[in-house]
This record gives C-alpha cells, sequence and structure tokens, in this order.
C-alpha cells in the first residue's frame, strides 16, 4: 500500500488552508469596508462589496471556497446590516446570493475549459514549433552531411586516381577535379570539349577506344577499356575507363556515366613483375643446367626427409625414377652393408637439424657398386627453422680404392718392419748366445749345490730341518731367476703382433740389463743407472721398447770394446720433463760418431761396423716414431756418444685423445666411416719374478 508523503499532505493542507481562508478574509474585507461606510454615514453597499468577495474567492479560489463566500456573506447580512426585514426579503437576498454563486460557478468552468484549450492549442503549437525546429536542424545536417560526403568523395578520387565524368552524345557536362589532375587539364578553362580529351588519348590507342565505344553504344551495355595518355609534357600515362550508357525509352543515348583510374604505377609494376619472372624462370633454367651439368649426384628433400628432387645424373647413374625414391628406393639405391647406417645418420641429422656427411657405396645401374662421399646441409628460413636439405655425392670411387691399397700396402710394410725387428732381435739374441748360457748355468749350478746341501742335511742322524727349509728356498729362487731370464729371451725370440699396454718403463730397462749383462762384463764396461723414481708409467709395447734399450746398450758396448786407454763407462738414465714426456739416454765413453753422420746412423743400410747390416737404428727410429716419441744421437762430452728418445706418458696420452675428441666433436654420428683399419691393441704385461726395483747401481767390470 502507497502512503503519503509528510510533504505531498503538508502542501494539501497549505492549499486548503488558503482557498477557504480566502473565502473567509473576502467576506471579513467586505464588512469591514461596509462598516466604514456606515460609520461615516454614506450609502450601504454591502450587497456590492458581498458579490465582489463571492466573485474573487470564486476566481481565485475555486467554487467551493466561492459558495463557502456566498454563505458567509448571506448570513452576515442578515445578521449584522438588516436584521429587522422580513423572512421574505432575507430568502430574496438568499436567492440572490445563491444566482450569483451559480453563474460564478458556471462562468468558472467556462474559464477553466477556456484555459484547458488554450493549454492544449499552446503544447500543441510549442509541439509544432520544436518539430519545426528539428526539421530545420536536420535539413542543416543533411546539407553538412552532403557536403561532407562530397568532400570524402573528393579525397578518395584523390587518394585512389580516379576521376569521374559525364557526356551526352555533344557536350561534357561534368568534370571532376581529380580528373582535371589526371588529364593535365587546367579547371580555369572551364570544363574541356569532347575534342580535347580525344587529342589527350595515344594515337596508337585512339582508333581502338573510338571502335569500343561505338560498340558499346550499339549493344546498349556497359564498356570497360584500358589506353594511354600523352600529356602537354610529354609524359605517358595509363588509364583504366569504366563507362555507363544510358538510353531512353526509345533506345537513344542519353548520357554516359564513367570514371577514369590512374593505373601507370600499376601497368610499372606489372611490367617490372614480368620482367622479373622473365629473368627467375631464365636464372632457373640456367640453375637446372648447372645443375645437371655439375659431375656430381645433387638431392633434396624436405623437412621430414622426402624426396623433392634428384638430378638428371643421379636418375642415369641410378637407372630409376624420382617416384622410385620416394617410395623406398633408397634402400635399393644403397649397398645392404651401408643401408642401415646410412638411413640412421641421415634422419638423426633430420632430427638434430645438424650437418650430414658419409662415405657409403651407391649401385650403378648397370648393378656395379662404386663408393661416394655425401654431403647434406639443412636450408632455414628467417626464424631458423628448417625448410629444405640439400645433398651432394661425390664420386671418390677410386681415391676410396687407392686408399684402401694405400692401406694394404702399408700393412704389409708394417708386417715387414715387424718382421725385420723380429729378425734383429733374434740376431741380437745369437750375439748373445754364449752370454746368455752363462747366465743360464749359474743359477742352474746354484740350484744344484743347494740341492745337494739338502740331501746332506737330511742324511745326517737327526736333520737341521730348518737348514734343509733354507736351501730347498734358495733353490726355488735360483730356478726363479732361471726362469726369468728363459722368459725374457721367448719375449724377444717369438713372433707376436704388435702390443701395447701400460709398464714401468725403468723396471723394463732393468730387464734389459740383466740379459745383457755378460756381454757387459765380458767387455769391462762400468754400467750406472740413473733411474728416476716414481717415473710416471708409459704406453707401448714392452718388447719392442726393450728392444730398442738393448739395442743401444750393445752398441755402446761394442763401441767402448776397442778403447785401450781410459775407463769403458754406461750411463742409462731415466727422467720426466716438464710437458710429462719420458727421456731415456744411454751415454757411452767410446770413440763417439762424427757430428758430420749423426743423422745418417739411422739410415736404413748405413752402418760404421765392419760386420753390419745397418738396419737396428733404423729399426729403432721407426718404432719409436710409432710410439708417438723421437729418438736421436748426439755427441757425448768429454768422450763418446750419447743416444736419447722420448715417449709421451700414459697420462699424457689419454689427456691428449681426450682433447681432441673435444675438438672435434668425438666420432660424428651422422658420418659413415670404414672401419676396417682401425688397429686395436691389448695389453702384453705378463707379471715377472724378478724382486729388483729400480734405481741407482754400479755393476763392476769382472
Amino acid at each position: 500500500m502507497n502512503y503519503p508523503q509528510p510533504k505531498s499532505i503538508a502542501r494539501r493542507a497549505t492549499s486548503f488552508a488558503l482557498r477557504y481562508g480566502l473565502a473567509l478574509l473576502s467576506v471579513s474585507a467586505a464588512f469591514a469596508l461596509a462598516q466604514t461606510f456606515l460609520y461615516f454615514g454614506l450609502p450601504l453597499p454591502f450587497t456590492a462589496f458581498a458579490l465582489s468577495a463571492i466573485a474573487s474567492t470564486f476566481w481565485y479560489g475555486g467554487t467551493k471556497p466561492g459558495i463557502l463566500a456566498a454563505l458567509i456573506a448571506w448570513l452576515v447580512r442578515d445578521y449584522f446590516f438588516e436584521p429587522d426585514v422580513s423572512a421574505e426579503s432575507r430568502i430574496l437576498y438568499g436567492l440572490a446570493f445563491l444566482v450569483f454563486a451559480l453563474v460564478m460557478t458556471l462562468v468558472m468552468r467556462g474559464r477553466n475549459e477556456l484555459e484547458a484549450r488554450v493549454a492544449e492549442r499552446t503544447a500543441e503549437l510549442t509541439k509544432t514549433n520544436e518539430n519545426l525546429k528539428l526539421e530545420i536542424a536536420r535539413h542543416k545536417g543533411t546539407g553538412e552531411a552532403l557536403r561532407r560526403s562530397e568532400a570524402y568523395l573528393t579525397e578518395a578520387q584523390r587518394l585512389s586516381h580516379t576521376g569521374t565524368w559525364a557526356f551526352n552524345r555533344t557536350t561534357t557536362l561534368y568534370w571532376s577535379e581529380e580528373g582535371y589532375r589526371l588529364w593535365g587539364l587546367d579547371p580555369l578553362q572551364g570544363v574541356p570539349t569532347r575534342e580535347a580529351i580525344w587529342q589527350r588519348i595515344h594515337p596508337d590507342d585512339r582508333g581502338r577506344v573510338y571502335e569500343g565505344v561505338q560498340e558499346a553504344i550499339r549493344q546498349k551495355g556497359d564498356y570497360t577499356v584500358g589506353f594511354r595518355i600523352v600529356l602537354p609534357d610529354g609524359t605517358v600515362k595509363y588509364l583504366q575507363s569504366y563507362s555507363r550508357h544510358l538510353f531512353s525509352e526509345r533506345g537513344e543515348l542519353v548520357e554516359v556515366l564513367g570514371t577514369h583510374t590512374d593505373v601507370t604505377e600499376r601497368k610499372r609494376a606489372e611490367n617490372d613483375r614480368r620482367k622479373a619472372e622473365e629473368a627467375i624462370r631464365e636464372s632457373e633454367f640456367k640453375l637446372r643446367q648447372i645443375i645437371e651439368t655439375v659431375p656430381s649426384l645433387l638431392w633434396s628433400t624436405d623437412p621430414a626427409g622426402e624426396p623433392t628432387h634428384i638430378n638428371q645424373r643421379m636418375l642415369d647413374y641410378s637407372g630409376m625414377r624420382f617416384e622410385d625414391f620416394k617410395h623406398g628406393g633408397w634402400e635399393a639405391f644403397l649397398h645392404p652393408d651401408d643401408f642401415s647406417e646410412t638411413a640412421k645418420a641421415f634422419y638423426h641429422a633430420i632430427q638434430t637439424g645438424t650437418s650430414y656427411q658419409a662415405v657409403n657405396r651407391f649401385r650403378r645401374a648397370d648393378g656395379e657398386f662404386r663408393w661416394y662421399h655425401t654431403r647434406g646441409e639443412p636450408l632455414r628460413d628467417q626464424q631458423g627453422r628448417i625448410i629444405q636439405w640439400y645433398g651432394l655425392s661425390v664420386d671418390i670411387d677410386e681415391a676410396k680404392k687407392a686408399d684402401m691399397r694405400a692401406r694394404e700396402e702399408h700393412e704389409r710394410l708394417r708386417q715387414l718392419e715387424s718382421d725385420l725387428a723380429h729378425m734383429n732381435r733374434l740376431s741380437v739374441m745369437g750375439e748373445l748366445t754364449a752370454s746368455l748360457a752363462h747366465e743360464i748355468t749359474q743359477p742352474i749350478a746354484s740350484a744344484r749345490n743347494n740341492a745337494r746341501a739338502a740331501l746332506n742335511f737330511l742324511d745326517k742322524r737327526s736333520p737341521d730341518l730348518s737348514e734343509v727349509r733354507e736351501a730347498l728356498h734358495c733353490v726355488v729362487g735360483d730356478t726363479d731367476r732361471t726362469g726369468d731370464i728363459v722368459d725374457r729371451v721367448r719375449d724377444q725370440i717369438k713372433k707376436a703382433p704388435p702390443r701395447k699396454s701400460r709398464f714401468d718403463l725403468n723396471q723394463a730397462i732393468d730387464e734389459v740389463i740383466v740379459l745383457a749383462r755378460s756381454a757387459i762384463t765380458e767387455n769391462g764396461v762400468l754400467v750406472q743407472t740413473r733411474l728416476t723414481q716414481g717415473l710416471a708409467p708409459v704406453e707401448g709395447d714392452r718388447v719392442q721398447l726393450q728392444q730398442i734399450v738393448l739395442n743401444l746398450i750393445l752398441n755402446a758396448v761394442e763401441a767402448m770394446s776397442s778403447i785401450e786407454v781410459g775407463e769403458r763407462e754406461l750411463l742409462i738414465s731415466t727422467e720426466q720433463n716438464q710437458t710429462g714426456d719420458v727421456l731415456v739416454a744411454v751415454r757411452d765413453s767410446g770413440l763417439g760418431i762424427d757430428p758430420e753422420h749423426l743423422e745418417r746412423v739411422f739410415e736404413a743400410f748405413y752402418t760404421t761396423k765392419s760386420s753390419g747390416v745397418g738396419m737396428g737404428l733404423s729399426i729403432c727410429r721407426s718404432i719409436i716414431d710409432a710410439h708417438g716419441g723421437r729418438l736421436w744421437a748426439d755427441v757425448n762430452e768429454p768422450r763418446g756418444a750419447v743416444f736419447q728418445f722420448t715417449l709421451p706418458g700414459a697420462e699424457k696420452k689419454i689427456m691428449n685423445s681426450l682433447q681432441a675428441a673435444h675438438q672435434n666433436g668425438g666420432p660424428h654420428e651422422d658420418t659413415v666411416l670404414d672401419r676396417s683399419h682401425q688397429p686395436a691393441y691389448e695389453g702384453n704385461k705378463r707379471p715377472h719374478r724378478s724382486r729388483r726395483e729400480p734405481g741407482q747401481r754400479h755393476w763392476d767390470r769382472q
């Protein structure tokens, strides 16, 4: 339920009080005026004053307050001014006031109706006035929009280089602002004539344009044509014209509307594009000719490895079609032994985006396989994404076969060198036969004496077992000494392939000195050793390196055998330099070597001995070279010669291998290599029963 607001109630109460208070106030005013007239002895005009009060109340207070004012005025008159009149007079006066009130009621109703009609008409006039204002404003907006539209159209024509025009059969009706600029016409000279326009069309195009226009008129259709115009300064422009022909009901031409668009830049761009396309086609043709002429097999694939191009030389070589390569033809093209590894390397390159290379065999159309070296490189876009793979395969069959023959020849040379080294060892061991027999018989004789002593101890009535045990220990030691000598001799004379291992070079030198001890003693040579303690192990063939040391010792002993005056001294030393290499030096006090012949002594078949063949030192140098070292000779001070050689330490070899692998990126997974000639070495170090430790010692002459 909606309840009236307090403010609304207050306004209604105020209005009610004012309207009905007006009735009381107006009658009171009439009463006061009448009393005033009566006081001054004037005629009593209360009725006139009362009627005026009633009229005022009706006019300003409304009908109900006016009726109230009439009733109050009637009562005031009867009570205050004519109390003694007859009842008939009172009734007449009451009727008069009542009639006046009715008249005023009718007057108020007429006024209200008139005011309503005036207000309605006023509202209609106001609404009409507002509508008129809106219509005027709309017409103003339409005019502005029209002017704005015309400005937009003019700007659009300027931007699009398009002019508009209109003709009838004889006269130019309209020529746009942009049309003047396109045709090089002066707007101040007015609308151009049709003759002036025809004169601007290029002479070579004028006839074609005219025939086209006439045909469009005959066909009663629209017309589109491209042509050239020539400006007064000689500039040539290309225009594209669109025209619409308007005809009357009788079929007569009434008007022609059209546009001219400047397409000069587009025509030039088309000409440039046409020339560029022709140049590209020519370049493609030349490139295709070059590709087909290159004496190699060329191919390309998409990023997934699917073939996109195979050059004709490759198709002719394989006797296959391009479709064959797209449907698994690579397996038939590659040698069966190469296919698996090649496919693995190629798809690894595709997955990682790295370059690809391989050496493999391709089947020729006649079934023969030839060696090829293949390289593949990815083509990337600006974002680094692979968009194509390009490959080149070069025939290396002759070079590959020559390399294989060279490898085989190298193997034969290595075998020959090994045989020569073996023969050299046999020769040396033959020279040492007598001294080796002495070295062997000495521990055997000692073992025999110790065995007899043990038997004697056992024959006693109360055998001394501790003495027997000591004698038997001596027998075991003597037999171990004999076994060591035999093992070393066997190592030197047996024929076995080179085997590399890590070993103690000082210990190996000690073993060699034992083998040469008889020759050293026989020639009265004093041997000194200066073997560095804690020497890094070396990696190589133990037997071959011992052969070198034995050769150098025997050469030094023989060189000093003819010395009559002075000491015969042999110094063997080892040391390790800052680079990690091991240096071995053998110094003697013999006659020495002529400085001019220091290098010649390493030449094959060069010798200063009457009984030598000149192969020992040559073989020694080749062995050292194969181990990554260097062997050279020099003059010893104060006399004699010194032979020195270096060997890389095992740790240094490992570091060098790791660095080389790091620099080269290790074995490339995308490269198919020929592994048929990679050497494999096994360790050949055997347990030694010798209890001697390397160090410095003296062996005197006996």
